[in-house]
């Protein structure tokens, strides 16, 4: 998958469609696995990209590595879009396509004002569903402000000497010579949803951009909230392999 940079400020950016982009779109929706029972066109769907995750330090003190991130985007195709990562309900949206694009943000984990790179898939959902019109209303003004992603990995690397961070020494978000331990989320498997919540673990997530015909104002990320959050890891035995998964 080509990565592409787009460098931003912290405002939602206007798409502006033309007959092809939109083509596009119906193109790889129409294409996803499994695909729309019927074949859908651009006056069926509402269609928004979004912040859903990227290569800074999150609140569990785990971060993907950059090099990551095209394959993380590329697994995100397909899956479901939550609300707050419960799995006992079906999804309102789905992803499809996207970027990697860079943005600035303000990490509340590092205390730093950053610039990172995200994984911005687009998410679409039907017109004619009931609740179509209050999602649209709800990203487009700033009530669902952050996404999380929802995702299996085998490894969690110490990034201060490189061994698993269960077994070393190290904790994650304690000071060693001067140093932040964190750990990396490495051998990814596979991505099962991308869920709104109310404040995501990864700092800087939220709409990116909208498809329409003015320019809405986006989250004021300078903001800063801070907050406490506890360090999870639900480990799952699977046969021979320890899998992590993080939501």
């Amino acid at each position: 998958m080509e990565e592409m940079l787009e460098f931003v400020s912290g405002v939602l950016h206007n798409e502006v469609y033309n007959e092809e982009k939109y083509e596009e779109d119906m193109v790889l929706i129409n294409s996803l696995e499994p695909p729309p029972p019927i074949k859908l066109n651009r006056d069926d769907v509402y269609i928004r990209s979004v912040r859903l995750t990227g290569d800074a330090i999150n609140s569990y003190y785990g971060r993907f590595r950059t090099d990551d991130l095209p394959r993380l985007l590329e697994l995100t195709n397909g899956v479901s879009c939550l609300i707050g990562h419960n799995r006992n309900t079906a999804g309102i949206a789905r992803y499809f396509g996207g970027k990697i694009v860079e943005h600035s943000f303000y990490n509340r984990i590092t205390g730093k004002k950053e610039k990172g790179r995200f994984i911005v898939p687009k998410i679409y959902w039907m017109r004619n569903h009931s609740g179509a019109e209050d999602l649209k209303i709800n990203l487009d003004g700033g009530i669902y402000h952050s996404f999380s992603i929802g995702y299996w990995y085998k490894m969690a690397t110490c990034n201060i000497c490189g061994n698993d961070i269960r077994l070393c020494e190290h904790i994650p978000g304690k000071i060693y010579n001067g140093e932040l331990a964190f750990f990396w989320y490495d051998d990814i498997i596979d991505v099962v949803e991308g869920s709104i919540v109310y404040s995501g673990s990864h700092p800087g997530t939220g709409v990116h951009s909208y498809v329409s015909g003015r320019l809405i104002s986006g989250i004021n990320e300078s903001r800063k909230i801070y907050f406490k959050r506890t360090n999870r890891l639900k480990v799952i035995n699977s046969g021979k392999e320890v899998l992590f998964y993080k939501a």
